[in-house]
């Protein structure tokens, strides 16, 4: 597998409106860049580009016309181009579903700029010849934000309710995946990419000084943990962190740097393991496949919240899975929003890959996306839900078919409806 990655400083102006928890949230401070960070798979046969972006969200038309940049600039399919946000607050409002008003058409502007430039370099990029590894551990750093009483099965939130963080026992997707690429000639690892799922709340405090300041919250200072021990790029990928904070959240930029130490050091554990134990974490052979998957589903209130989404007028959208499969070991899947943990889960032990991992808002912001019974036990993710409460397990059902399908093999009838 050859590899090149490439990093573009995508930081708005102080000053600026940032994402926040809503309008009128300004910058004031400046902390640490926002960048779009991104690596380029060539398995001799084609070539898939994973970029991640220090955004909230980007919504559908916009990740089209970044995947089209890349197609004009490196020749790469748009299909072969793989998006998604890190989801920090901290940063501008480069979406315009759900909160038209307060969209940032001015920085989407020079975004596309310079997406353009890096997709220019990496054009003129100089491939490196990698053997490829990957590896998952727990990294209990994270909690379900959504705390539900066992008696009556209703829901209240952490962020309301902080008094019940030393009682939210839900359920947790607590694994730190990384993919890494290792120079055998050189004898060094060149690149790795991180995929953990927790909202980028670390340092954000609401009004408070961190709240006001530009930055990439964890995901930033674990790049740079990376980086800085390491010599070689780190990029980082949300997983399914609908539902899940950081254990310590909302406390300012101290919090933040600690969770992206300690999530760097187990990064790099992991790496230095994976290396010593080939046989049991080199991918064999690293074929790269890839599909856009079409899920038709249901919007929840087309009428009302839904009104300003850009495909209003029908109660039925047309939302993109974006999966990616690397040989017969590991697989990720790019969902449209902010899927919760509990469907992360699901996929993951549904799916025929060793190791499967979720790209948050990956296709489009749509919003929050739930299990089923979350719209029974209320509480905020299911009442900002842009869809029905199916929609989710239509994603889970479409997403794991896919996968069987590109997986083959033996297991490849499991995925047949079965004829009755």
């Amino acid at each position: 597998m050859k590899v090149a990655s490439f990093k573009k400083v995508i930081t708005c102006q102080v000053g600026e409106d940032l994402a926040g928890y809503g309008a009128g949230i300004t910058s004031e401070a400046f902390h640490d860049d926002l960048y779009m960070r991104g690596i380029c798979m060539d398995d001799g046969t084609q070539k898939v580009v994973m970029i991640s972006f220090d955004l909230l969200g980007l919504d559908q038309d916009e990740d089209e016309t970044i995947r089209r940049i890349f197609r004009e600039e490196t020749g790469i399919p748009e299909e072969n181009v793989v998006l998604s946000c890190t989801h920090t607050h901290s940063g501008p409002h480069a979406r315009k579903i759900n909160c038209p008003n307060m969209f940032n058409e001015r920085y989407v502007k020079e975004l596309y700029g310079w997406v353009r430039e890096a997709a220019a370099e990496l054009a003129r990029a100089e491939f490196r010849e990698t053997d490829v590894f990957f590896y998952g551990r727990h990294c209990p750093e994270n909690v379900n934000r959504r705390v539900v009483a066992i008696e009556d099965n209703t829901c209240r939130g952490l962020p309301e309710n902080k008094e019940l963080l030393p009682i939210a026992d839900g359920i947790c997707d607590d694994e730190l995946g990384v993919l890494a690429f290792f120079d055998s000639a050189k004898r060094r690892l060149t690149d790795v990419l991180v995929n953990f799922a927790a909202h980028p709340l670390a340092s954000h405090s609401p009004y408070m000084r961190a709240g006001h300041s530009i930055s990439a919250d964890y995901p930033g200072f674990l790049r740079d943990f990376v980086e800085q021990e390491s010599g070689i790029p780190c990029t980082f990928f949300n997983g399914a962190a609908g539902d899940m904070f950081p254990k310590e959240y909302e406390q300012g930029f101290e919090a933040a740097a600690k969770l992206g130490e300690t999530l760097g050091k187990a990064v790099m554990e992991s790496m230095v393991n994976m290396v010593r134990n080939r046989e049991r974490f080199q991918i064999k052979e690293p074929k790269l496949q890839v599909r856009l998957v079409e899920v038709p589903v249901r919007t929840g209130d087309p009428a009302g919240r839904n009104q300003n989404r850009p495909k209003a007028g029908s109660p039925v959208i047309r939302e993109q899975l974006h999966l990616l499969t690397i040989g017969d070991e590991v697989c990720f899947v790019g969902v449209p929003g902010e899927m919760v943990t509990e469907l992360g889960l699901m996929l993951k032990w549904s799916s025929p890959f060793k190791k499967t991992f979720i790209l948050y808002l990956s296709t489009d912001n749509l919003g929050y996306i739930c299990h089923p019974n979350a719209f029974i036990e209320g509480g905020y993710e299911p009442y900002k839900s842009l869809v029905d409460t199916m929609a989710g397990f239509k994603m889970l059902e479409a997403a794991v078919k896919n996968l069987y399908e590109m997986k083959g093999g033996a297991n490849a009838h499991d995925a047949t409806p079965v004829e009755e």
